[in-house]
């Protein structure tokens, strides 16, 4: 499955192409814009008959997030300058950016070379928005691996222990299922989602994530 993301990405293209077109008086140009609207259309195509298929990492790392991604230069400056509710969703943007740049998607090995701060928040990001749509059972059901492994460790890198705390309860509890010491009731995490609601009403888990990005902007530089 491709995310939303990517397709809202190639139609922003393909709209900014066809805007452009009626414009253009030299006719090499205008054939070279044919080429890249096909491209793009092919692309579409190509996602359309993907989304149908099992999801891969690279589905199951960005599942779920809507909108156009866009590159922002980010600098100590900028970054100071920003207001908080602009902060995380830029570093996130860029991440994503940096992550497709090749076309072959989100892998395992391209999450590793992300330095500790940027892991963290692209990780945490992913984690609030599964949790958003089915709580702790849908996360282990529908994130790969590579990105279940390292939420612990995200979360203890932005300075968040108390959700560290109740995420680490939740890893046991899914161990507990996955080797047969408890049995997969209908919903077994209903108690540990509530505890992460709970505590969301105390401790804003986007603010302990700004000011870490705050505190540590050469992490997340983009020129």
């Amino acid at each position: 499955m491709v995310t939303e993301r990517v397709i809202g990405i190639l139609m922003n293209r393909l709209l900014t192409l066809c805007s452009q077109y009626p414009v253009l008086e030299d006719t090499s140009k205008r054939i070279t814009m044919k080429h890249a609207v096909r491209v793009i259309l092919f692309a579409l195509a190509i996602i359309s008959i993907a989304c149908n298929k099992s999801p891969k990492m690279g589905a199951s790392a960005l599942e779920g997030f809507s909108g156009h991604v866009t590159s922002r230069q980010v600098t100590p400056e900028i970054i100071t300058g920003m207001k908080d509710e602009e902060v995380e969703q830029a570093v996130v943007d860029n991440i994503i950016i940096d992550l497709q740049d090749d076309g072959a998607g989100v892998t395992a090995e391209k999450i590793a070379k992300l330095n500790a701060g940027q892991r963290a928040i692209y990780v945490t990001w992913i984690w609030e928005a599964k949790m958003t749509k089915g709580g702790f059972d849908y996360f282990f059901k529908h994130t790969a691996k590579t990105i279940t492994s390292r939420l612990k460790e995200s979360l203890q890198t932005v300075e968040a222990p108390h959700f560290a705390e109740i995420t680490d309860q939740a890893f046991s509890l899914y161990e507990s299922i996955q080797s047969g010491q408890v049995k997969d009731q209908d919903y077994p995490f209903t108690e540990l989602d509530e505890s992460i609601s709970d505590l969301k009403k105390i401790e804003s888990l986007d603010a302990i994530k700004v000011r870490y990005i705050r505190n540590h902007p050469d992490e997340f530089l983009h020129y």
